[in-house]
């Protein structure tokens, strides 16, 4: 069997550049389809196709600038449909004119609406300086009513009928106001929270709804249903969002994603299938560490933020600054461990490190907290000739572990300890398309990072730029 599959994971808290390699692996393979495997509209997948034009891939899989190449958004997805007309009218002004007939949505798929995401930032405005780091997308709310109500929550098969909707909703929009009026009785002086239970308790609120959604699902192109033999049809691409360390079983509570952001969703859909000769896992990292959103991130580094700040993820109401550090191996390795080893490594943003007299690697942190026993159950450490605190390894613990929140405050009073220091290189890296023509000091940071003493996994793509003409092959 010819046909291959290629799994993308982000191995960080997001932002690692799954996007672009994504694109450069649909264009490479030819794939005939890009499959959505986990999260929902909070994606933010940049791609840079080689005559500059850029676009952030939310709920469109990230090979859409590729001819031909469709979209399958898997039972694992939430999708919100109207966010998705409006990334197709953005994708209409760069040229892409069939990206709603290209596009198929599993019926299994849980819808966000409008009442999802009102609760989801009033909740976000009420922790007032304890905020989990929520994209304010409704994402969280819609999985917890998914787990509460079961078939009450309104699913994309449900957005065929209008009968269906309109009972859903209406359900729906009854419990919401009941929370939301609890969240503003609690917060009595927040103009904006006023604001929020106002737009939840219109009238008209449903009505408009239901139109939008029958038009979007009869109307747009788009394809409700299963998938049948539309995934397995040539080489395949599964693409991830978010990243490992914010998965919901094992990232670090609360600050997390409400999905499972490992390759495990692509993996049981891939299972007991016989069309993939091959199946490969790639981890996708930066050159150096990003979190967007609250939440511990030891290896932040404030100078290093506003040395390298990032085009396309800059600050937002809900998740704040990009925050950027070193690269963390304690962390990255985690990542790997709690994701099932990937084959190789997709390096990225190498080329934004360019200028830099020394590229450093975070190998260990120190813990300055309260000693507790429970260090031995989440680290592996020891004490230094002076005393500190060294933490080496982070362990892989239970989901039930980790909603206690513990993992996350240790962390919190983590700070880098160690740095493996390397030579930094001045030249553009651009035009570059060569492993052996990067310079000496690109080439031995790579090196290091695959090796055993690194993360272990070879690196199987450099990327030097945001187009997918700016990867090297290794």
């Amino acid at each position: 069997m010819d046909n291959k599959a290629y799994i993308v994971a982000g191995m960080g808290f997001g932002d690692e550049g799954k996007g672009t390699i994504v694109d450069y692996l649909a264009r490479k393979y030819n794939s005939s389809v890009v499959v959505r495997y986990n999260g929902a509209s909070q994606a933010a997948h940049h791609v840079v196709n080689p005559e500059g034009i850029m676009h952030c891939f939310s709920q469109f899989g990230a090979g859409t600038f590729v001819k031909c190449a469709k979209t399958f958004l898997s039972k694992f997805m939430l999708i919100d449909p109207l966010a998705i007309i409006k990334e197709n009218d953005v994708l209409q002004s760069k040229g892409i004119n069939d990206g709603l007939e290209r596009m198929t949505i599993d019926k299994r798929c849980i819808v966000i609406t409008p009442f999802h995401k009102i609760i989801n930032r009033m909740l976000e405005i009420a922790r007032g300086n304890n905020r989990h780091g929520s994209c304010g997308m409704g994402i969280g709310q819609a999985v917890s009513d998914w787990k509460q109500l079961g078939d009450k929550v309104l699913y994309a098969r449900d957005l065929l009928s209008a009968s269906v909707m309109n009972e859903k909703l209406k359900f729906l929009q009854y419990i919401k106001i009941d929370i939301a009026e609890q969240i503003q009785e609690e917060n009595p002086n927040n103009r904006q929270l006023s604001i929020y239970l106002q737009q939840i308790k219109r009238l008209d609120y449903i009505a408009r709804l239901i139109d939008e959604y029958i038009e979007f699902s009869t109307e747009s192109g788009v394809k409700i249903g299963l998938a049948d033999n539309f995934i397995y049809n040539g080489n395949i691409i599964f693409e991830g969002a978010q990243g490992a360390l914010l998965d919901i079983n094992h990232g670090f509570w609360p600050h997390i994603t409400m999905t499972r952001a490992t390759f495990k969703n692509a993996e049981e859909l891939i299972l007991g299938s016989d069309h993939f000769g091959t199946v490969s896992k790639i981890g996708v990292i930066r050159a150096y560490s990003t979190r967007h959103g609250a939440g511990p991130f030891v290896a932040e580094d404030k100078e290093l933020t506003r040395s390298i700040p990032d085009v396309h993820n800059g600050a937002n109401e809900w998740q704040g600054q990009l925050r950027i550090g070193w690269l963390d191996l304690p962390a990255t390795r985690y990542a790997i461990k709690i994701s099932g080893k990937p084959n190789s490594i997709a390096l990225t943003n190498l080329d934004r490190l360019s200028g830099f007299k020394k590229i450093k690697v975070c190998t260990s942190y120190e813990y300055r907290g309260a000693k507790t026993d429970l260090l031995d159950r989440y680290f592996e450490w020891e004490l230094t000739s002076d005393k500190k605190i060294k933490i080496v390894r982070l362990k892989k613990v239970s989901a039930n572990e980790l909603k206690k929140g513990r993992f996350a405050e240790l962390l919190c009073r983590c700070f880098p300890l160690e740095f493996k220091e390397f030579q930094g290189w001045k030249i553009d890296l651009s035009n570059i398309v060569k492993f052996m023509d990067l310079p000496k000091q690109t080439r031995e940071y790579i090196n290091f990072l695959q090796s055993k003493d690194g993360l272990g996994i070879p690196i199987s793509i450099v990327s030097i730029g945001p187009a997918w003409t700016d990867k090297i092959e290794l």
